[in-house]
């Protein structure tokens, strides 16, 4: 395979991280990218730095910390495995073609509304384009 097996880990993970839907809870059940998980995390802690722990606002961001820490280290690790898989499975440039393809076909999944998105302003179901709405 032409990529090293780092930069094939990097490019999954970055893909992984911003197309494969994961279950999460933050106030609503939610099945979106972990990307989405991390950037609303970053709010909820916005929040509490704020406004302090009080009430539930501290077991909202301890819960909105782990699974921010949880989902990407998952995430990584299956993008690890994929690598590996890859690099043995395809090798040679066939195995640089075949990392191509799956990255542009996960991305071209997460164009389709798949993601539950209950917390967004829009509607209950969302695309990678309006994850932020």
């Amino acid at each position: 395979m032409g990529a090293s097996h780092r930069a094939t880990q990097g490019l999954l993970f970055g893909v992984f991280l911003f197309t494969i839907p994961v279950p999460y809870y933050l106030g609503s059940f939610e099945v979106a990218p972990a990307a989405r998980l991390v950037f609303l995390s970053g709010l909820v802690l916005g929040v509490v730095a704020t406004e302090g722990t009080a009430g539930y606002q501290g077991a909202f961001a301890l819960l909105a910390t782990v699974q921010a820490l949880l989902w990407p280290a998952i995430l990584w690790g299956v993008a690890v495995l994929s690598s590996r898989a890859l690099h043995r499975l395809v090798p040679g440039p066939r195995g640089s073609a075949a990392l191509l393809g799956l990255c542009l076909a996960l991305l071209a999944l997460s164009l389709l509304p798949i993601y539950a998105t209950e917390l967004s302003s829009r509607g209950p179901t969302s695309n990678l384009a309006g994850l932020l709405d």
